[in-house]
């Protein structure tokens, strides 16, 4: 059903669950994993680079890339979603503990089913 899987991480350890979940999904449809990082003119956090180290010790080909989010990460991450005809984009929410922390986590998630030209899975961490 998936032969490509956008991961959308931020690198932190809060994106763990969302990695476990693009993994599950990769190996039960011997797909591959895209992991974007959508970020300014900054470094690649070392975390999103041990994610995708982590995927390719588990024996799943994924790949990193690295977009400028000019336009905000969801807009530039469904952008990439579309140009690799990515199957699914995985993410993990953030704060669904506190009714504010969720509200404002729940933006990203809602932007990205908004723009995205396929499903999103959203994973809380």
């Amino acid at each position: 059903m998936f032969s490509i899987i956008l991961l959308a991480t931020d690198g932190s350890p809060g994106a763990h669950a969302a990695v476990l979940s693009a993994t599950a999904l990769a190996h039960h449809n011997g797909a591959r994993i895209i992991v974007v990082h959508a970020a300014g003119a900054e470094d690649t956090p070392q975390g999103v680079r041990d994610q995708v180290s982590e995927l390719r010790r588990a024996g799943i080909p994924a790949r990193l890339a690295v977009v400028e989010n000019g336009d905000g990460a969801a807009s530039a991450i469904a952008q990439m979603a579309a140009a690799w005809k990515v199957d699914v984009v995985v993410t993990g929410i953030r704060g669904a503990g506190s009714a504010l922390r969720g509200a404002v986590a729940g933006r990203f998630v809602q932007r990205l089913v908004a723009l995205s030209p396929c499903p999103v899975l959203a994973v809380p961490g």
